[in-house]
């Protein structure tokens, strides 16, 4: 079956049509399903169906609530016959559109007088300034604002306005019984946020994930079935690329996202259909609550550049803590980019927020690492005690103080970044090589303070 694809061009709605070329119109009653793929990026895919039964051939059609953003050019129709043209139209202020026509013409007025009875009146409508209305009343000429405590009585029947942008597809020959609408679209947004919950005196951490879905699009998006796409898209002349042909619905069998592999990046499915109106933010759960092992350490980056340190360097370390993703033979658990906030459940001061960040993406398996913020109870100084240069080599000694003010025993890991080859000739403590800087890892005594000495060998490169 081919799917054709037009250029949508963007035009002005037009007023007046004639009954021979009434279009067939599209809404909410005859469509039966709604897809989004919706990207991180801000970007989505609509693929939509629509009931077609019955219908005329040779008529043009109309598809209301159609998103704004739509982007031109990835206008995808099937079931239509021969396309001649796709037009995205932008109307204009309904009211202001129909009192523009009658220009020339007798306006009804309507007011409520304070003991509730109606006043009527009419006026000629001599011309449109702005949202005030140019009257002419007998011999008065007056400005009557369109909001005001007078109802415009218009004759009827009322030709159609949207309110909203909509597809105007001119086409010919026969239809299917079902029109496939689709395209890609901004205004709808995903981000995945995970609350991770530890538990105090213990090295325990549960993991909430849930997706929040963004609408800025303008228009409502009722019993939407969702899919998020987790990864990085490619986005050429500001567009992600468009996976159709293998974008396949497969809904979960319980609550939960159904999540798989999908063209090297990540699909979820969410179970069920989704509201999403418009300026609305909805959140979903992504996936079931993980029980995990953390581990705690505290952190400590000292640059070494080969320069002489006249002053003393403070700082305090970071808290950091790490976990391994799980990895199971029924189901993944890999996390999507995005926002991560700690908290600490304590039996007496219930639950704290101590720190958060925002992830990067991790597969499963792999390792995640979160920095909280600075310790308070720990300090660092760090001191120059020798600085020598001969010729391309520079000798470097410093004294490192590190001081625990808390109640409990603490261990650092303490690393130098070396921006030159670098040799150390002494240590009070054991350091371990990792590439272009040395680490040291330094018990603290509770309410005390340990020193480490090191000397440092700088060749220049």
């Amino acid at each position: 079956m081919m799917i054709r694809t037009l250029v949508a061009s963007v035009l002005l709605a037009m007023a007046g049509q004639s009954a021979a070329d009434e279009p067939i119109r599209l809404a909410g009653q005859e469509l039966s399903q709604r897809q989004l793929m919706i990207f991180q990026s801000g970007q989505s895919l609509f693929s939509e169906r629509y009931r077609l039964a019955g219908k005329t051939a040779d008529r043009s059609i109309e598809i209301a609530d159609i998103n704004p953003q739509l982007q031109p050019g990835s206008t995808l129709v099937e079931g239509v016959g021969d396309i001649e043209q796709i037009a995205l139209i932008m109307p204009q202020n309904g009211i202001q559109q129909r009192l523009e026509g009658m220009i020339g013409q007798n306006l009804g007025l309507k007011r409520y007088a304070q003991d509730g009875s109606a006043i009527y009146r009419e006026a000629r409508l001599l011309g449109i300034e702005g949202n005030q209305l140019l009257l002419e009343d007998g011999e008065r000429v007056e400005y009557l604002p369109l909001q005001s405590d007078w109802q415009l009585l218009l004759p009827g029947p009322a030709p159609r306005y949207s309110d909203t942008p909509y597809l105007r597809i001119k086409r010919s020959g026969d239809a299917a019984d079902n029109l496939s609408l689709s395209y890609m679209g901004g205004g709808l947004n995903w981000q995945a946020d995970y609350a991770l919950t530890l538990e105090a005196q213990s090295n325990t951490l549960w993991l909430q994930a849930q997706a929040t879905l963004s609408n800025h699009t303008g228009i409502d998006l009722p019993q939407s079935q969702v899919r998020l796409l987790a990864g990085q898209v490619n986005q050429p002349q500001g567009a992600p690329r468009l996976y159709m042909a293998k974008a396949v619905m497969e809904m979960a069998a319980d609550s939960m996202p159904a999540e798989q592999a999908f063209e090297d990046y990540r699909l979820y499915s969410l179970s069920g259909s989704v509201d999403l109106p418009t300026g609305a933010s909805t959140s979903v759960a992504l996936m079931p609550m993980q029980k995990l092992t953390y581990r705690n350490s505290y952190q400590f980056q000292m640059p070494v550049y080969g320069n002489a340190q006249p002053e003393p360097i403070q700082g305090r370390p970071n808290r950091t803590i790490r976990f391994t993703l799980p990895q199971q033979d029924k189901r993944e658990f890999s996390l999507p980019a995005g926002n991560a906030r700690v908290y600490v459940q304590d039996q007496t001061a219930g639950l704290s927020f101590i720190g958060g960040q925002n992830l990067p993406a991790h597969a499963a398996g792999e390792e995640v690492e979160m920095v909280l913020g600075q310790v308070f109870d720990i300090g660092i100084e760090q001191t120059q005690s020798l600085y020598e240069r001969q010729g391309n080599t520079t000798r470097l000694a410093y004294q490192v103080t590190l001081s625990n003010a808390g109640k409990q025993r603490q261990t650092v890991e303490l690393t130098a970044d070396f921006n030159q080859n670098w040799r150390i000739t002494q240590s009070s403590h054991p350091a371990q090589s990792q590439g272009a800087r040395a680490l040291w890892s330094i018990d603290i005594p509770a309410e005390g303070s340990t020193t480490l000495s090191y000397q440092v060998e700088l060749t220049r490169r």
